[in-house]
């Protein structure tokens, strides 16, 4: 991992609970070295660890964290709000092609539950398939797709942080030909990258992306105009 436990705060705080995922072994610190870093401080808490890896896993995690803290009839009501938000009435017409991009350079394809946020705001997201990890691709792979909508939103990255990624000339020429009949998007990491309740304003974001809508979004969101292959 790229991150360490403050193991003299951790011996301060001596927590009852802490919650941990074993997903990914870059993005956070894994199950191992919560057990490890709590042996290291002399505590003993109960350790929850939350891998979920479809959006159904995600709302089940809330079922789990609601029970480890003895209120699950709370965790009941949570659940069942963000289950009513994964479902949607279908988009009139064809289903549109939609593509989220986790990374730049190279570009891969967002997947585990990045598939089923796009399924339920009524779309069809190209590359892996619900539960599967990320693909790796190419832009011109993207294009030949031809998605209708992009979304740009690299783990870990703001708003700023990828359009300024945008301005290298390499990518901006590799993304030259994209020109998606809705427009392609920078959007706050948040809205897909992180395993929790947040993920339902990514499935209503990309459901407003759809339709057209332009009303204000809870997170960064900021329209991208890719260069045209005479200007990249």
């Amino acid at each position: 991992s790229l991150y360490t436990l403050d193991i003299p705060l951790l011996t301060k705080l001596a927590p009852h609970l802490l919650l941990t995922q074993d997903l990914c072994g870059v993005c956070s610190v894994t199950e191992e070295e919560v057990a490890a870093a709590c042996r290291e401080a002399g505590i003993a808490p109960t350790i929850v660890s939350l891998t979920p890896r479809t959006l159904s896993e995600v709302w089940d995690t809330v079922g789990a964290v609601a029970r480890a803290i003895g209120d699950e009839a709370a965790g009941d009501r949570i659940e069942s709000e963000l289950r009513a938000r994964s479902t949607a009435p279908p988009l009139s017409g064809r289903v549109p092609l939609v593509a989220i991009v986790e990374w730049l350079d190279p570009p891969i394809l967002a997947g585990l539950w990045t598939p089923d946020i796009v399924r339920a705001a009524g779309g069809d997201a190209i590359g892996p398939c619900s539960g599967e990890p990320g693909i790796r691709t190419t832009w011109e792979e993207i294009d030949r797709y031809a998605p209708d909508l992009v979304v740009l939103s690299p783990c870990s990255f703001s708003v700023e942080r990828t359009q300024a990624e945008l301005e290298r000339p390499s990518l901006r020429a590799g993304m030259g030909r994209l020109a998606p009949r809705l427009g392609i998007y920078i959007a706050d990491e948040a809205y897909f990258s992180r395993p929790g309740p947040r993920l339902a304003d990514g499935i209503d974001l990309v459901r407003a992306l759809l339709m057209g809508r332009g009303e204000a979004p809870p997170m960064p969101v900021r329209r991208w105009a890719a260069p045209t292959r005479k200007n990249a």
